[in-house]
């Protein structure tokens, strides 16, 4: 309910990840060595640093006229370059097969530019996040099952209260789209 409440799901959780790992590390729950523990906060401050650079990128758009003109200037060259490349050369099919090549090749270009100024979406070529999502959380549920804990020194399995499954940390992310790993489900 917290999590779905709030608008910054992803400074949320990574709230409550550093303030589980210095509440377990307080009490005793995790003997790692200080330099360990200090390269684990360094790890999630890349992993936020990089999340970070992923909303620069959806969140600052194209600039419409720059693209615009760009538009505009793709068909003023698919207009004249048939005029420049027949002055230049004489026999006609081969000036057709030259105009047409470099044409389709920046037009094609300006078509990448276009379906790579947004990644982050739904469509054809945009990145696979609902898939990508799905593994992420299979391994983190990997990770949080007693499969995935470490083998202590003979005697057992070791778990971390208050990170396993179930546990009051446990959640799900999911997206509109895809159901969520753990339970098949979707969120709401």
């Amino acid at each position: 309910k917290i999590l779905n409440a709030n608008k910054y799901k992803t400074f949320l959780v990574y709230t409550w990840i550093c303030r589980d790992i210095i509440d377990h590390h307080a009490a005793g729950g995790l003997a790692v060595p200080p330099p360990i523990l200090s390269r684990v906060f360094q790890t999630l401050s890349d992993g936020m640093a990089q999340y970070m650079q992923a909303t620069k990128i959806r969140d600052t758009p194209f600039p419409f006229p720059y693209a615009q003109m760009v538009r505009v200037l793709v068909f003023m060259f698919a207009v004249t370059s048939p005029i420049v490349i027949s002055v230049y050369v004489d026999f006609l099919p081969v000036a057709c097969v030259f105009s047409l090549l470099t044409v389709a090749a920046l037009s094609a270009l300006e078509e990448v530019a276009k379906e790579i100024e947004d990644p982050f979406g739904f469509d054809t070529n945009d990145l696979p996040l609902p898939e990508l999502h799905r593994d992420f959380n299979e391994r983190i549920h990997m990770l949080l099952s007693e499969d995935g804990m470490a083998p202590s020194d003979g005697t057992g399995v070791r778990t971390f209260p208050g990170l396993g499954v179930g546990s009051r940390r446990h959640v799900d992310f999911c997206f509109e789209d895809a159901p969520c790993a753990a339970e098949g489900r979707k969120d709401s």
